[in-house]
């Protein structure tokens, strides 16, 4: 005699019927693995036919077993996932305030400028993203015609901070001082220690609203070149060199300076003979970075 349990259903009605020990009952599983009462069949004859394998516990029960428990996992993975997800978010969302041109310089101190990190940047975007920090160095005598000498030893001639549409000026170069602000001096500072040791080594200060004007070629379809126009009293110089006070005119992009663990790059302008008469440039963090100038007819900007 075979013991009670679950076997396959010999009407082929249903997955599986109870096998009581003597004979079936109407106790069957369904295909879809619940439990049923067949009212139709509430005895299968003849009941003489046994089942041929004995199985100790309904098929139903290992089946929703095992569905209980794959939910079970699934849930689990699902609820880790979105924790991992949910955090990763968090901080993805924490750490990118910059656009995407730009991000936290990596040199050290606190409150850092932003870095251009993208290529090709038109000077208006390079500009106007947050706070941003520029260096005006003097070509005269202090950046050589091929423009391979920008490093650690390398006067800055002024600190430009451009903010909101607003550009605020410091002349820092002294020429009796024992000791005027270079490039290596800026090593591990924030802008924040960078503006307060501008403010120490020069005291000059001026704000003004800028505006940006490009210059086409002679098809006028093209941008020649790109100024900052504004007006910098504490850029004066002194004597008859006037030309940072009304702005900067720039003549095309430069390459790219190491200094340090930093990167730098900006524009220059460049007079007859191919002479650097001064340079405008900012710190980066992705060195394939390169600066453009806008294009004709821009929004916000003059043509001429």
């Amino acid at each position: 005699m075979v013991n009670a349990g679950w076997f396959d259903d010999p009407t082929k009605r249903y997955l599986k019927r109870y096998w009581d020990g003597n004979a079936w009952t109407e106790h069957v599983v369904a295909n879809s693995g619940t439990q049923l009462v067949d009212r139709i069949a509430p005895a299968v004859k003849p009941a003489s036919t046994q089942p041929t394998a004995i199985e100790k516990k309904p098929h139903h029960k290992k089946w929703l077993f095992w569905t209980i428990g794959g939910v079970a996992v699934l849930l689990l993975l699902c609820g880790f996932g979105s924790c991992v997800l949910s955090k990763t978010l968090s901080h993805s969302l924490a750490s990118n305030t910059q656009p995407a041109q730009f991000s936290t310089n990596s040199s050290g101190g606190s409150n850092s400028e932003p870095d251009v990190s993208a290529t090709d940047i038109p000077l208006s975007k390079a500009l106007d993203n947050g706070r941003t920090l520029w260096y005006l160095v003097n070509g005269s005598d202090n950046v050589p015609q091929n423009q391979e000498d920008l490093g650690k030893g390398t006067r800055i001639e002024a600190l430009l901070v451009f903010d909101g549409g607003k550009v605020t000026g410091y002349h820092v170069y002294d020429p009796n001082a024992q000791h005027n602000l270079t490039f290596g001096d800026l090593k591990g500072l924030s802008d924040d220690e960078i503006i307060d040791l501008c403010k120490k080594a020069g005291g000059n200060e001026s704000s003004s609203d800028y505006q940006l004007s490009v210059i086409t070629d002679e098809t006028g379809n093209a941008t020649d070149s790109e100024s900052i126009d504004c007006n910098l009293d504490s850029l004066y110089t002194g004597g008859q060199d006037t030309r940072f006070v009304s702005g900067v005119y720039l003549t095309g992009p430069i390459g790219t300076y190491g200094i340090y663990d930093t990167q730098y790059s900006g524009y220059s302008h460049v007079v007859s003979g191919g002479v650097v008469d001064y340079m405008l440039a900012t710190r980066i963090q992705d060195p394939s970075t390169s600066f453009t100038f806008d294009a004709p007819n821009t929004p916000g900007i003059k043509t001429n």
